[in-house]
């Protein structure tokens, strides 16, 4: 089965968002706290990010974002948002056109965000886990000093 692997250009993305939207949504929604798939296509028209179709025969079966990630000493090509079907099959192909891509953006590397399980794929094309982020939900800490807060009151009374 071969695939063609895109980037979306802007002037086409609305009349393709209808597909895309909903599959790219999967991967968005993961995260509710953090984006929305409403904020996704506003960074899209702003060159912000850049949306990538994976087509298979004349179905967009996959979907994926890229942006440049400028740190002091390095530029790289993030990979945000991955989904859609037959990831195993189209992904060797992808990360082939996204390192050619991010090469001539004089991006120095590749990087992705994911779940752990993201490890297990992309260890077979040489990727190796950099660093590890750590999350706190503050808003269950301002419940919880919210809860000790009405149960001194309700003592004081």
């Amino acid at each position: 089965m071969t695939y063609k692997i895109t980037p979306v250009h802007p002037e086409i993305l609305p009349q393709v968002w209808h597909l895309i939207g909903p599959i790219l949504d999967k991967a968005i929604s993961l995260t509710p706290e953090r984006v929305s798939l409403d904020d996704i296509l506003t960074e899209i028209r702003h060159g912000e990010y850049l949306v990538w179709a994976v087509i298979r025969g004349e179905e967009i079966i996959a979907a994926l974002t890229t942006r440049i990630s400028q740190y002091p000493q390095a530029r790289v090509l993030a990979i945000d948002f991955v989904a859609g079907k037959s990831l195993r099959q189209w992904m060797p192909q992808a990360l082939e056109i996204l390192e050619r891509h991010a090469q001539g953006l004089g991006c120095i590397a590749l990087e992705g965000y994911g779940r752990p399980a993201w490890g297990r794929v992309l260890e077979k094309f040489e990727w190796q886990p950099y660093f590890t982020v750590y999350k706190k939900d503050l808003k269950s800490v301002e419940r919880a000093k919210d809860n000790q807060g009405q149960a001194r009151r309700s003592q004081v009374r």
